[in-house]
């Protein structure tokens, strides 16, 4: 029980250290690109979102199973 509440907060301090990292660095990929930092950000967050789905696709497509393939594509 203590291990999972120690592991619990050590996670939710690396999520804000991270989180505060990515911000830092769209923000300075927006300034060097010249682009808004919203169409930057929403470009990281769509792309961040996609690629679990697609990395299922992908697998069920190399192993075969093309209905869940196709059925994480609709």
């Amino acid at each position: 029980m203590l291990v999972d509440v120690i592991s619990f907060f050590f996670a939710l301090i690396a999520l804000q250290k991270f989180a505060d990292l990515a911000v830092d660095n769209i923000s300075r990929l927006a300034s060097l690109t010249g682009f808004v930092k919203f169409g930057v950000a929403m470009l990281f967050i769509s792309t961040a979102t996609s690629l679990p789905e697609l990395s299922v696709a992908l697998t069920a497509s190399v192993l075969g199973y093309s209905s869940i393939a196709s059925g994480t594509l609709i």
